[in-house]
């Protein structure tokens, strides 16, 4: 077949590309067919305008896709052979990153000529980008990274191309959040990643790999010129002001590390690690001020971990070659450090003066013959943490240390001694000052990620599972171990104003009385005291000194009190943090950590419905004493059948026994954790059936009804407690039931199997106070219990609104029954409460009017003279006869 004759079956082959791109316009894909040597045909509609090309016809392929040289390199090579060839590109679309998937083969004639190239290209970013994108900048994230680069590695071996990857890190970011606020640090993260997308190519790669952190990717990156071509363009724009709000601007440098990254798997830890390494030592050039420092460096496998790039010194900066140097110029040195005391940085705030006067301190002890290397970078380490918890800006530090540096050299300059001798002292001395700078900077910064990493997992040191009494010391342990931290308080004020320290972490209160005395002494609220002014404003309120003794003797200077606050914003109560340096409380970045643990403990708070009154900590280890010590006293009270009138259960109430004051369980149990409440359950089991083996033996055969908290049910030896209680008393499996607390907080989920294992012992299970707490409809779902008890929250309205109340318990009632499960009414404390239960089809009624908690020993006997005079009899109250009618009128039978 001639020329035109392949051109008319390419018509054709086009006009056919055309009814299927019709057919599937709204869809993200495009057809195109290109001539032989791989210029663009035809291209369905719309594939132009996704591509942001004005037109596509005429165009090279790759070109039009904008791809990467070798990306494009492989692509032309196919289309000129006539081969298949798919692959995932990446390329930018109006400066944003989009992903395309490409896959095509040559088209022949029937006579063997070569009539082009036919594609599908397909937009996948949708699909690729979806978990891809750093909600903050729009930039791609370190997952897309991890994607990205060993499709880059493989196209660049398939047409022998570069992929290098940098890592750039802002200098000094942190004062801008300090100075300016967090939303202007996220204004110049949005800036900077703009920045850096402007001033590389469209088809490298940017990446926010956190914080303030990016990652560039060069596809095809050319040669050492070329590429720090690409850094000093990175770093140039980045140097300019960035404006945080109008009238203010900051300025923020970066430093950049890269390196080459070699063909095969790419492995992208190692490839950080070693960007990350050629970072640092660029960071570190420039700070102490190093000739030819440029802002950037690539790593190489000779480049030292430390970071510092020089030829090694003949003589190492500790040991007995150094010591010798400087003893001989000890008087020139110290003359140098005498005229740069008078030089010491000043940043501005009184409360920094201890901090200025420590790194003097430490920086004097730099040309001492006798300074030992551990010593010398644990100083440095110290000071780099308090720099950090203080808000210090970084570089305002490293400075201190550059005036400092330079000061000696020029001392040592000024000896009369020979160059090379100047020189090796010269050596001595700036490593020195390099090993301080780099266990410094280690220091700071692992104290800011080690703050950062908490204000994100916040919600974790005070999640809503478990008890309040376990989590909650816990989080103060967890928060005590913080850099700088001494300890941390919790403390609410009861109903008349004082405020009660009701847990704090193990023996601070002892060693630090005068930070406590108000919480200690029970004294009134002096109005400056900063947990009184946070619960009456809502904000955070510090003391940045203690009294003397305070820091004395339990090491604490300073002082954060931050309020928790509920959903309407209202104080629950007050996190106090206690710190070892004076100035850490004002930070941002302490006060952002106060702000996100006493913002989880809110939350965690009313999801406990903790509306008990404040429990001092000593009260606290005195209930948890008493349970252990077996000081328990114990009630029954009464559950009837409405429908007969007989006593139907007796159900097991603890209390405590204080020398003879009884502690009701309202009072004790905010105080019990996990194992307390486990242990409370164990003894209520077996003094439930140790009662029921005592009645018996009187003829008085009755079901036992134990509450089962949650803590317990989910232990796996819960069903051995349970089968060695019913043995030891000999009790048949269906006289116990046990009522499962709905006010603990975990899911039918989680309980479903647990209680399966109980229930397959043969006791009954039922759900007690429903309606008072967590996912009640879901567990009666999700589990099969014989009974539910409504609670008394809910029966008690009846008195303030009788026809809402009557018409939601009457609803409730019949979703228990449609479900098989029997209906129980708590809080029945008046005789018309009683018959509205009863009229409303209730099979079960608990409260005053039946009979109060008694003895165990009365109940032999109270149960022998009850008589129910209401049981079958019509109701003679209002509100039994408004139930009855409700019933009624709902079509249901007496």
């Amino acid at each position: 077949m001639g020329q035109g004759g392949a051109m008319t079956e390419a018509g054709a082959l086009a006009e056919r590309l055309a009814e299927a791109a019709a057919a599937l316009a709204p869809q993200t894909a495009g057809f195109v067919l290109t001539d032989p040597e791989g210029r663009i045909l035809w291209a369905s509609p719309g594939l132009a305008e996704r591509l942001a090309r004005d037109r596509l016809a005429g165009r090279p392929l790759a070109q039009a896709l904008r791809l990467s040289r070798g990306a494009a390199r492989a692509l032309e090579e196919a289309v000129r052979d006539g081969a298949a060839w798919e692959d995932t590109v990446r390329t930018a679309v109006a400066g944003q990153p989009r992903w395309w998937t490409v896959r095509g083969r040559g088209q022949w004639a029937a006579g063997g000529g070569y009539l082009g190239w036919m594609a599908v290209v397909e937009d996948e970013t949708g699909r690729v980008v979806g978990g891809f994108r750093d909600p903050l900048t729009g930039l791609l994230n370190r997952a897309a990274l991890a994607s990205y680069l060993p499709q880059a590695v493989a196209r660049a071996a398939r047409g022998q191309g570069r992929v290098v990857l940098a890592l750039v890190d802002l200098d000094d970011f942190k004062p801008v959040n300090d100075e300016h606020g967090h939303a202007a640090g996220d204004r110049v993260l949005q800036a900077v990643a703009r920045r850096i997308r402007e001033a590389v190519r469209e088809t490298d790669l940017v990446v926010r790999l956190g914080g303030d952190e990016f990652v560039v990717v060069l596809e095809d990156a050319g040669g050492d010129d070329a590429i720090a071509r690409r850094w000093r363009a990175v770093l140039d724009r980045l140097a300019e002001p960035v404006e945080v709000r109008p009238g203010a601007a900051v300025r923020v440098t970066a430093s950049l590390g890269w390196t080459s990254v070699p063909p095969g798997p790419p492995d992208l830890d190692a490839l950080l690690a070693q960007a990350d390494q050629a970072m640092y030592a660029a960071k570190l050039d420039r700070k102490i001020g190093r000739p030819g420092a440029v802002g950037w460096a690539r790593w190489t496998p000779d480049l030292p971990a430390a970071a510092p790039r020089w030829a090694p010194s003949p003589v190492p900066p500790f040991g007995d070659d150094a010591a010798r140097l400087l003893a001989q110029s000890a008087e020139a040195l110290q003359a140098a450090m005498a005229a740069a005391a008078g030089q010491a940085p000043a940043w501005g705030r009184d409360d920094l003066r201890g901090l200025e006067l420590a790194v003097q301190r430490c920086v004097e002890r730099l040309p001492d013959p006798a300074l030992a290397e551990a010593d010398w970078e644990a100083g440095a380490a110290g000071l780099g943490a308090r720099a950090a918890l203080e808000g210090v800006p970084g570089p305002a530090l490293w400075g201190a240390w550059t005036r400092w540096h330079h000061a000696l050299v020029e001392g040592v300059l000024a000896l009369p001694w020979k160059p090379d001798r100047k020189a090796l002292l010269v050596q001595v001395i700036t490593q020195r000052v390099d090993r301080a700078l780099a266990a410094q900077e280690a220091a700071y910064h692992a104290v800011i990620h080690r703050y950062h990493q908490a204000i994100e997992s916040a919600g974790e040191w005070a999640g809503a599972d478990g008890l309040w009494a376990d989590r909650l010391p816990a989080a103060l342990r967890r928060i005590a171990g913080m850099p700088g931290m001494v300890a941390a308080a919790w403390a609410r004020p009861g109903a008349d104003g004082r405020f009660v320290a009701e847990f704090a972490t193990p023996g601070f209160l002892d060693r630090a009385p005068m930070a406590h005395v108000g919480l200690l002494q029970g004294l009134p609220p002096r109005p400056s005291e900063p947990w009184v002014r946070a619960w009456a404003t809502g904000r955070m309120a510090a003391r940045s000194q203690l009294p003397g003794r305070a820091a004395g003797s339990g090491g604490a200077r300073s002082c954060l009190a931050a309020p928790a606050l509920d959903a309407e914003g209202q104080p629950v109560g007050v996190l106090l943090l206690y710190g070892a340096e004076a100035g850490m409380m004002g930070t941002g970045l302490v006060r952002a950590f106060a702000a996100a643990v006493a913002g989880a403990l809110g939350k965690a708070w009313q999801a406990r419905h903790r509306a008990a009154p404040p429990l001092a900590s000593g009260l606290r280890a005195r209930f948890r004493h008493l349970l252990l010590a077996g000081r328990l006293a114990w009630a029954v009270q009464p559950v009837v059948d409405l429908r007969t009138g007989r006593p139907a259960k007796a159900e097991v109430l603890a209390r405590l026994d204080d020398d003879g004051a009884i502690v009701p369980p309202g009072r004790f149990l905010p105080a019990f954790g996990q194992a307390e409440v486990v242990r409370l359950f164990v003894e209520a089991l077996r003094a439930a059936l140790a009662m029921r083996q005592a009645w018996a033996a009187q003829g008085c055969e009755v079901v036992m009804g134990v509450n089962l908290p949650a803590q317990a049910l989910v232990q796996p030896e819960c069903p051995r407690w349970v089968a060695e209680a019913l043995a030891l008393a000999a009790c048949p499996p269906d006289a116990l039931e046990l009522e499962l607390l709905e006010t603990t907080p975990e899911g039918a989920e989680a309980l479903a199997p647990a209680l399966e294992a109980v229930r397959a012992l043969g006791v009954g299970v039922s759900m007690d106070d429903l309606g008072a707490g967590y996912s009640g409809l879901q567990r009666l779902r999700g589990i099969p219990f014989r009974a539910a008890k409504v609670d008394w929250s809910l029966v008690r309205q009846a008195a303030a609104k009788p026809d809402e109340t009557i018409t939601f318990l009457g609803g409730l009632v019949r979703l228990l029954h449609a479900l098989g499960i029997a209906a129980v009414f708590e809080g029945l404390e008046t005789p018309d409460l009683v018959e509205m239960a009863a009229a409303l089809g209730a099979d079960y009624g608990q409260g005053y009017a039946i009979a109060r908690p008694m003895p165990p020993e009365a109940w032999p006997g109270w149960a022998a003279g009850w008589r129910a005079g209401w049981a079958g009899e019509a109701p003679a109250t209002d509100l039994g006869r408004r139930a009855l009618a409700w019933r009624e009128a709902q079509g249901d039978a007496r």
